[in-house]
């Protein structure tokens, strides 16, 4: 009897343990809680005028919503002067890149960040519209795209896009 009673504690103490682990909430989001994630866009040139990249990290906030927060570069530069090719000078259009997490087909939020003839560095977080204690945050994307348009406003210049890339979130949520 003695042995069962120690046991029976052993496994109480460790269900307890299990448990506490698994309701366990942070009191601050960090980007460092979940395993970072690389992403790329770029737009649909023939030469790389314009191309985004850098991490997600995914976290699940304290109303129990999903972040991601966005790090990297977007770059608008003519290849001209290392290629000599002439189809990769300047082209007067400059890049813009969007960051929009999606619930199903429906935009949540979303971010820009634009350049022309150079790098930008960004990090900002997007917040998600789900609850994930729901169970609907698979739904949950984020959609990267990159379109580039006249910089003049002037020249009658149609705007185009690169093809749109979605990321998944990342997190462990218990």
């Amino acid at each position: 009897m003695k042995c069962t009673t120690s046991l029976t504690r052993g496994s109480l103490a460790l269900g307890t343990g299990l448990l506490a682990g698994v309701l366990a909430v942070p009191t601050t989001a960090s980007a460092d809680a979940s395993p970072s994630q690389a992403f790329s866009a770029q737009s649909a040139d023939a030469c790389p005028h314009g191309l985004t990249q850098g991490t997600l990290s995914w976290v699940v906030d304290q109303s129990w919503h999903a972040v991601v927060y966005v790090n990297g570069t977007l770059s608008d530069q003519p290849e001209s002067a290392s290629s000599g090719s002439f189809a990769c000078a300047e082209d007067g259009y400059e890049s813009d890149a969007s960051f929009t997490i999606y619930d199903g087909a429906n935009a949540v939020t979303t971010a820009h960040e634009q350049v022309d003839n150079g790098v930008v560095g960004f990090g900002f977080p997007l917040r998600g519209g789900i609850d994930v204690r729901s169970g609907s945050v698979v739904s949950e994307t984020l959609v990267i795209q990159i379109c580039r348009s006249p910089v003049n406003s002037q020249i009658k210049a149609p705007t185009y896009c690169g093809k749109a890339v979605t990321y998944y979130p990342t997190y462990v949520t218990g």
